[in-house]
């Protein structure tokens, strides 16, 4: 019981990304706004720039929330017969690295703006 709500628990995050990146994939906004999308100093500098935006931080969600997903369900399978306290540790864990993994996805994005449109 705990080893399964500590996993799905630990896929919210990774799935949350994957719905925000399919979302960004399959309706970008089309204008530029401070509402929905990626919003950023960089990403609302152009209509182009924005659009970019959209797509590669969509592409960035995307794979960064499967790869969690991937790793969340291993991770925990190898841990189904471990005790609590692991279990506890090892979301912990999962958990600090599904945070990376999404502060990632935003760091990826704007290194890839700057690299595109500069500022």
């Amino acid at each position: 019981m705990f080893w399964r709500n500590v996993l799905i628990l630990n896929l919210m995050i990774p799935v949350i990304l994957l719905i925000i990146g399919v979302l960004h994939l399959r309706k970008p906004p089309k204008n530029r706004n401070w509402l929905y999308g990626y919003c950023t100093r960089r990403s609302t500098q152009s209509q182009e720039a924005w659009e970019f935006a959209q797509k590669c931080f969509g592409n960035a969600c995307c794979y960064r929330g499967l790869g969690s997903i991937l790793l969340v369900v291993v991770i925990m399978l190898c841990a189904l017969k471990t005790d609590e306290q692991m279990i506890r540790t090892i979301g912990s864990g999962l958990g600090i690295l599904e945070l990376t993994s999404m502060i990632e996805a935003f760091m990826v994005t704007e290194r890839t703006l700057k690299k595109k449109y500069g500022v």
